[in-house]
This record gives structure tokens, sequence and C-alpha cells, in this order.
């Protein structure tokens, strides 16, 4: 999850994944820029001469991949943020037993690993 949120924070790590997938699919036969160039609607120069130039928006390659590249990696985050957060939840039990400190290990945590514990079993002796 962490390697993925540091992807998504850099653009030049985005842009070395697009670029390898267009390694990619060069190695494959096929030609990529020109695939985009062809299915991509590319920004045409304005009839009228503008006076702020600059303010055109820059379409290429690695802009629009950029977008998409994005889009996946915060759906992937998001998803691999509340599959691990369920995880806790479900081995908090163990977690709490096990956990190392100065306080007396408390009689509902054990309670709650052998419920945990019953539940599995339960779940495992259905599936049998």
């Amino acid at each position: 999850m962490e390697t993925l949120k540091s992807i998504n924070s850099k653009s030049e790590d985005v842009n070395a994944e697009i670029d390898a997938a267009i390694a990619v699919e060069n190695s494959k036969g096929q030609d990529p820029i020109n695939n985009f160039q062809r299915h991509h609607h590319r920004k045409q120069p304005p009839l009228r001469i503008d006076d702020n130039p600059g303010s055109s928006a820059a379409f290429d390659m690695h802009t629009f991949y950029r977008r998409e590249f994005k889009a996946v990696l915060d759906t992937q985050i998001s998803f691999f943020s509340e599959v691990y957060l369920y995880c806790c939840k479900t081995v908090q039990p163990i977690i709490e037993c096990l956990r190392l400190n100065k306080d007396k290990p408390k009689l509902e945590n054990f309670v709650a690993l052998a419920s945990f514990f019953q539940r599995k079993c339960d779940k495992i002796l259905r599936l049998s």
C-alpha cells in the first residue's frame, strides 16, 4: 500500500510506469504511441490567435495515461486500505492476547480469541 502511495504521489514514478508499459507493448510488436495518436482526440490549434497561448492544455500520451494510472492507483489504495482494516479488526483478539506489556492480559481478550478460533473452526467444518 505504501509503495502504491509513493508511486501515486510522484509524477516521475507514474511516468516511469507508463514508459515501462510502452516498452512492454513495443516488445510485443505493438506501436502504442502511434495507436494513441490514432485513437485519442488531439487538440487542434485555434483558428484565431490567442493572447495567452501558454494557457492551452497540453495533451500528450503521458498526460492522458498519468490520469488513468492515478485513477487505478487510487482505487487500489482504497481497496487495500479497506482489506487491511478488515484484517486488523479480524485478528484484533490475537494481537491483544500476544501484546507484551506490563498489564496482565484481560479475560475478555482470551474470550474474544476463543470465539475467533471457534468461528474459524465452524467455517472450516461447514466447507468440508
